[in-house]
C-alpha cells in the first residue's frame, strides 16, 4: 500500500488539501468550503474527499501538515476579543513605536494603523529577565494582582503577558494563578505558553 502525506490550507472562504503519495509522485488536490463556525468540521471533510479522490485509505496516510489564515485574518479585520497587554516597564509603548521595517523608512508624515492593543489598556509591572534569562527583578503577585483588577473597567475579555525568549519558566505559572483568580471573566495567556521555539526578533525602533 502506497504510503502518503497531506497538506492542509484553511482559508477563509475555502480549505485545500493535497495529497501526495511518496510512491510515484502523483498529486491530489481537492477544495472545498471552510466551515467558519468550526474549521475542523471543513478539514475533517475535504481530508475525506480528497483521499477517496486519491483512492487511498485512511492508514496510508503517514502524515498531516497543516496550516491557516483564521488568525491572521481576524487581526486583518480585527474581529478579535477586546485584549489587554501586560508588559515590563519602560516597555508600554513598543507596539505604537512600531519596527523600523515600514513602507518609507524616513518618511516623517507616514500614517499608522491604530495599534491592536491601545494604551489605556497597557498595562506596565516591575519585573526584567536579562538576556541570559536571569531575573533582575522578580515579578511579584501582588503587583499582577493589582492590575487585574483593573482589567474589567478597561472592557478587556482577555490579556496578553509577553514573555521573550529569555524569560524564565520558573515565573510564568505565577502569572497564570494570578490573572484568573482576580479576574474570572477574562482569559490570560502567557505568549510564553503558545509556542516553545525560541527565536531572536528584530530590534524596535
Amino acid at each position: 500500500m502506497s504510503r502518503v502525506r497531506v497538506g492542509i490550507d484553511v482559508g477563509g472562504t475555502f480549505t485545500d488539501v493535497v495529497v501526495l503519495d511518496e510512491h510515484d509522485g502523483a498529486l491530489t488536490i481537492h477544495k472545498v468550503l471552510t466551515t467558519p463556525d468550526d474549521p475542523s468540521r471543513g478539514v475533517l471533510a475535504g481530508l475525506d474527499e480528497a483521499l477517496r479522490a486519491a483512492g487511498c485509505p485512511a492508514a496510508a496516510v503517514r502524515s498531516v501538515r497543516h496550516g491557516t489564515t483564521i488568525a491572521t485574518n481576524a487581526l486583518i479585520e480585527r474581529r478579535g476579543a477586546r485584549t489587554a497587554l501586560v508588559t515590563t516597564r519602560g516597555f508600554g509603548d513598543v507596539l505604537l513605536i512600531g519596527r523600523q521595517t515600514r513602507p518609507g523608512l524616513y518618511g516623517l508624515a507616514g500614517s499608522k494603523p491604530p495599534p491592536l492593543v491601545p494604551p489605556e489598556r497597557t498595562f506596565e509591572v516591575d519585573e526584567r529577565v536579562d538576556y541570559r534569562g536571569q531575573v533582575l527583578t522578580s515579578l511579584q503577585e501582588n503587583e499582577l494582582g493589582a492590575l487585574s483588577r483593573r482589567w474589567p473597567s478597561s472592557s478587556s475579555s482577555r490579556s496578553s503577558i509577553p514573555s521573550t525568549k529569555s524569560a524564565p519558566r520558573r515565573w510564568r505559572p505565577a502569572s497564570r494563578r494570578t490573572c484568573p483568580s482576580r479576574s474570572p471573566a477574562a482569559s490570560c495567556p502567557s505568549t510564553a505558553s503558545t509556542s516553545a521555539r525560541r527565536r531572536r526578533w528584530p530590534t524596535p525602533i
